[in-house]
Formats: C-alpha cells, sequence, structure tokens
C-alpha cells in the first residue's frame, strides 16, 4: 500500500514538472520571438551606393560615412575668453536655460559593413559631402570638479543636414562651404538623448555623443543616394556616433553655416570668446525599413518548435 501511494506521488511530481516544462518552452519561444522582433526591428542598417562625381555613378556596399576628424563642434555660450566655464556650466544647469550645439565637417571616406575602407576616388578633390547640424539641449547633470567638471546634456531637438557639392569649397579655418550644395538628406534630431562632457581642466575636455535622426519627409535625393542594396527598402534615419576634444586644434573655424548664397539650411553664426569651440570626429550610419517577414518566420519557427517539444512530452 505504501509502495502505491508513493508511486502515484512520484507520478503527479513527473506531471507537476512537465507542466512547468511545457509552460517554460512556451514562455523561451515567445520571448525568443519578442526578442528578435525587437533586434531586428532596432537596427536593420543601409548598405547601399552613394553618388561618385569621378565614376559619374553610384558606389555600393557602403555602409559608413566616416566625417573627418577635423570635424567643428561649437557649444554656444559656455566659455569665457573661449574657454570651459564652469560658472556658466552651473548657471546652464541650475536654470535649465535651452542651449545650442552646431556641427559641420567634410566626408573623409566610406567603409563596407566589415570596416573596410570603400574606393571612393576623387573626394575632396573633384567633388565633397558635407555634414551640419544645429540642435538644442540642456544640461541635465553637472558635477564641479577642481576648476572645471563633468555634464551630461539632454537633446531638446533639432536638424541635420548632408550635402553633395560638384565643387569643393570646404575650409575648416574659415567655416565656408559647409552648408551649401546640393542636399542629400535632412534629418530630425530626436529629443531626450544623452551626450557628456568632461572637462579636466579649463584647458582640456573630452565629450562623447551618439545621435538618433529621422528622416525629414521629401529631403531624401535618389539621384545621390541609393536605397539598401539587399533589401531594396528606403533610409528612415540617421545613427551618428562622434567624439567632442578640447582645444578644437585644426578643428578651429571662425564661422560656422557660411556658404553660397541663397543655399544652405542654417543662419550663419559666427564664433566669439563665450563659445566653447571643440574638435568633433564623428562617423554615421544609416537605418532602413526592416523587413517585417524575416521576423514572422522566426517567430512561426520558434513557436513551432515550443509545439514540437509539447507533443514530444506528451508522447
Amino acid at each position: 500500500m505504501k509502495w502505491d501511494v508513493m508511486i502515484s506521488n512520484n507520478n503527479k511530481t513527473i506531471r507537476k514538472e512537465e507542466k512547468a516544462m511545457k509552460k517554460s518552452l512556451v514562455a523561451t519561444a515567445v520571448a525568443g520571438t519578442m526578442l528578435f522582433a525587437g533586434t531586428a526591428f532596432a537596427q536593420p542598417f543601409w548598405v547601399g551606393g552613394l553618388f561618385n562625381e569621378d565614376t559619374a555613378s553610384f558606389v555600393s556596399d557602403i555602409h559608413n560615412l566616416d566625417w573627418a576628424s577635423s570635424g567643428s563642434g561649437l557649444a554656444v555660450g559656455l566659455a569665457t575668453g573661449g574657454q570651459p566655464s564652469q560658472t556658466k556650466f552651473l548657471d546652464a544647469f541650475n536654470n535649465q536655460t535651452p542651449l545650442t550645439f552646431k556641427y559641420q565637417a567634410f566626408l573623409q571616406g566610406v567603409s563596407d559593413i566589415n570596416g573596410n575602407s570603400v574606393l571612393f576616388p576623387g573626394l575632396n578633390t573633384n567633388f565633397e559631402y558635407t555634414i551640419v547640424a544645429e540642435f538644442q539641449e540642456r544640461v541635465s547633470s553637472f558635477t564641479p570638479i577642481g576648476t572645471a567638471g563633468a555634464a551630461l546634456f539632454e537633446t531638446i531637438g533639432g536638424q541635420a543636414y548632408i550635402f553633395y557639392d560638384p565643387t569643393p569649397n570646404a575650409v575648416v579655418g574659415s567655416g565656408f562651404g559647409f552648408d551649401d550644395g546640393q542636399l542629400v538628406a535632412g534629418f530630425d534630431i530626436r529629443p531626450g538623448q544623452i551626450s557628456s562632457f568632461i572637462a579636466t581642466s579649463p584647458t582640456e575636455g573630452q565629450g562623447s555623443a551618439i545621435l538618433l535622426g529621422d528622416i525629414i519627409a521629401g529631403t531624401l535625393d535618389p539621384t545621390l543616394i541609393t536605397v539598401d542594396q539587399f533589401s531594396g527598402n528606403e533610409i528612415i534615419a540617421i545613427r551618428y556616433e562622434g567624439t567632442q576634444n578640447y582645444p578644437p586644434l585644426d578643428s578651429a573655424t571662425a564661422a560656422f553655416f557660411d556658404g553660397r548664397a541663397g543655399e544652405g539650411e542654417f543662419a550663419v553664426n559666427t564664433v566669439t570668446s563665450n563659445d566653447l569651440l571643440l574638435k568633433a570626429d564623428g562617423s554615421n550610419k544609416f537605418t532602413v525599413v526592416p523587413e517585417p517577414s524575416s521576423v514572422i518566420l522566426m517567430g512561426m519557427g520558434l513557436l513551432g518548435l515550443a509545439g514540437f517539444a509539447r507533443r514530444k512530452m506528451k508522447s
């Protein structure tokens, strides 16, 4: 009789474990589907073609645009005598004053999905690509360090534009020739993105940023940049990654957004001693419309696997 009770209890325990395992398999499959879907939709990066004046055609397999390390950045109103000002950082933080940041650079090179350089003949000799950006941000955190400090910034919003110019005219020192030419694409910079800057002293500082922006409707020029060469899907956003350093060294410039009359997107801005001029080095990728079919197929496969496991356990 005791043996019968023990066997019955063991059978109940086994059935409970089977049920728990079935639930775990289904939950794993669903979670896997959601994880895959989230990953697939979050980072479908573009690989495509950019127009080359020398070859009079698109150069394909481009994944990354590398902007010159001599790119210039400007934090308006955060300097005294051209140097990072602890007082002005603190005031901007305490008052939550909206600040303006400006950026301009020319294209240095392009690379493929493996990080290898893609041959792009004639760049900056017979033609050029440039990028300009202006956006508003707030100091969301500031910690004084000696006579300097560490700051976090949060974007409020702004725009970035990429231009193609068959006549290279960008000059870092004067700031002329970045915000002109033929518009390739424009982007609305998303709010709520965090960047950082640490001034280790009034004469030295470093920062970094990752900024995302959504394509502005009607700005993408298909005669200068292609859809994704694998999926055929259009570019919908930009992802910019960069660093900022003080002093600006070879990025020092007299002005931002100066260019040929009647061209460009921003008003000309002359650098003053109250502005923090930075060396800005960055690159960008584009994201494209994801392929929902691949996500659905993967999800069906995972759920099918869970169903097979359940049937197997029943048998």
